[in-house]
């Protein structure tokens, strides 16, 4: 008997489940730490859940990942835990496999058809952060995203909304003389009056950076730089500035209550387009595609 190759070996194995656990709770249990993978073949998620003679699970089960990593974060999160349903603690590991005879180098592997090896690599492409569209360019995809400070006083905003919408379209019109823009995310919340511009390209993001950086806007110098795909601007509003807000609102209307339901100046991050993701998205490689500034 023969031992698969551990670095090669993507499945996880789960014990101590509920029994009443249908496999649509199961995969979306495994899928909370990594992607299942897919047959070639028949296009559903590989794994397997053991059932009795009679058709009834036993409480285990195992699934394949796309990456081994997948494997290890299940661990770290789920072993020894206890779900609903069940009183025992569920147990994961990395599933062992032996192959049944013995090994012989001289038997060729079985050819992969080219059907099998187009899906695989695009299973692959879904996990890349490269930007695919130039060819060798791997540049990561946050590259095309200018972060601009000092583009706005965000007191302004309580005294008129208004501005949020003139100043993202001055912006969005500036940076358009550079090249493309695809979404303009204005944090109006944030004290150093940040603003998020995506770029179709990464030339046309290194192009801003370099004709807004220390420019004057507004009255306003500029702080102009690529995302580094990490940083959160996002920025809570505290009950005293929501307080604050709506009796700003209301003096404005000239009302003396303060009626729950009136307008925020914005509860999200202003947006150019409605194809921009919601606030809370981080981007991560999927908004802005994925790639939005995070905001609220």
């Amino acid at each position: 008997m023969v031992q698969m190759d551990a670095d090669k070996n993507t499945w996880v194995y789960l014990a101590g489940l509920p029994l009443t656990m249908t496999s649509d709770e199961f995969l979306a249990l495994v899928g909370k730490y990594g992607l299942v993978m897919e047959d070639p073949d028949t296009e559903k998620k590989r794994y397997k859940m053991y059932t009795d003679e009679e058709g009834n699970f036993k409480g285990d089960a195992k699934c394949c990942y796309f990456r081994k990593e997948s494997i290890q974060l299940a661990i770290q999160m789920l072993n020894g835990t206890k779900l609903p349903g069940s009183s025992k603690r569920v147990k994961v590991e990395q599933a062992n496999f032996t192959l049944k005879g013995e090994y012989n180098p001289k038997l060729k592997p079985k050819k992969k058809n080219n059907k099998n090896k187009k899906k695989r690599k695009k299973q692959d492409n879904m996990l890349d952060w490269r930007d695919r569209a130039g060819g060798n360019d791997e540049r990561p995809k946050h590259a095309k995203i200018v972060i601009m400070k000092h583009c706005f006083d965000p007191k302004e905003f309580l005294e008129d909304a208004c501005m949020i919408t003139e100043i993202r379209d001055d912006i969005k019109q500036e940076c358009e003389k550079v090249g493309p823009v695809k979404k303009v995310l204005l944090f109006d919340r944030h004290p150093d009056g940040v603003v998020s511009v995506k770029f179709d390209t990464h030339e046309a993001a290194e192009e801003a950076v370099k004709g807004f950086d220390k420019r004057w806007f507004g009255g306003l110098q500029l702080e102009a730089q690529q995302w580094d795909g990490v940083t959160d601007y996002a920025i809570e509003e505290t009950v005293k500035e929501r307080d604050a807000r709506l009796a700003s609102w209301h003096k404005f209307i000239g009302e003396g209550e303060v009626d729950e339901a009136a307008p925020t100046a914005t509860d999200k991050p202003s947006e150019v387009d409605k194809a921009a993701p919601a606030a809370t998205d981080k981007p991560s490689e999927q908004s802005h595609n994925n790639e939005d500034v995070m905001a609220t």
